[in-house]
């Protein structure tokens, strides 16, 4: 299966797994969609609640476009420490995701901050443009990471 060809719709933290090198693996593809190429659209209501696109919960059609908004959900989790919405019961939480801005702390830079706020589904990076040209990653080695040739900052303890 290649993950360019599919949705996964249940990116977030508890699928990112560390191998025993430190490098990341996604892991849990069972809400993945396959065959999502060209115009094809999903339109199954699934995911983790935290982390659904704003189209998922409006019962619109959707495209990957919905993996690139829980990345976004999950780096913001990773450089602030906390959900960018917030609710008391699903209901509340589904309606912060669909109307709130996330609050940015002034120390968040201005490269991270554009990374993550992108609503409109056609415009989220990922979608248009590529993530490897976005000055956030301006310091990433690509093709050295791609060949696990960058040490990860933390490799876990195997036991």
């Amino acid at each position: 299966m290649s993950l360019f060809l599919s949705l996964i719709r249940d990116l977030k933290l508890d699928n990112v797994m560390l191998d025993k090198d430190g490098h990341i693996k996604i892991a849990d593809f069972g809400m993945c969609k396959e065959n999502m190429l060209g115009e094809n659209r999903a339109t199954t209501f699934c995911g983790t609640p935290d982390y659904i696109a704003p189209e998922i919960l409006l019962g619109q059609r959707y495209s990957f476009s919905v993996d690139w908004w829980s990345f976004g959900v999950l780096l913001y989790e990773m450089l602030i420490g906390q959900s960018p919405f917030q609710g008391d019961d699903e209901d509340e939480l589904f309606e912060s995701i669909r109307m709130d801005v996330p609050h940015y702390p002034r120390w968040i830079t201005k490269e991270a901050k554009d990374l993550l706020e992108k609503r409109d589904p056609t415009r989220r990076l990922g979608v248009v443009g590529n993530i490897r040209g976005h000055a956030f990653f301006k310091t990433i080695n690509w093709p050295a990471l791609e060949k696990r040739e960058v040490s990860p900052p933390f490799k876990p303890k195997v036991v």
